[in-house]
């Protein structure tokens, strides 16, 4: 395992959304139930602008599905309901 930690890319201090990276969490092998192949998921320990920290997936980082910790749907939920 620790190979495939060495040829993980270093994201730290990249800013995605109000997610900053701050450093690699770890890394989690998932095999595919049909077909059997093998991913690794790679995770990243995040601080939110609102001051939160958060472990988040590279890809959702990449992909903007995560952009921050969840403060923002809070906010935008009270608001509505205000």
């Amino acid at each position: 395992m620790s190979s495939i930690v060495s040829r993980v890319k270093d994201i730290t201090g990249e800013k995605f959304g109000k997610l900053t990276v701050v450093e690699y969490s770890h890394t989690e092998k998932k095999v595919a139930k049909l077909s059997g192949n093998i991913k690794y998921n790679v995770y990243w320990t995040c601080v939110c602008e609102c001051g939160n920290v958060v472990t988040v997936k590279k890809g959702n980082l990449l992909s903007g599905n995560s952009s921050s910790c969840g403060c923002t749907r809070k906010n935008r939920r009270k608001r509505k309901n205000d």
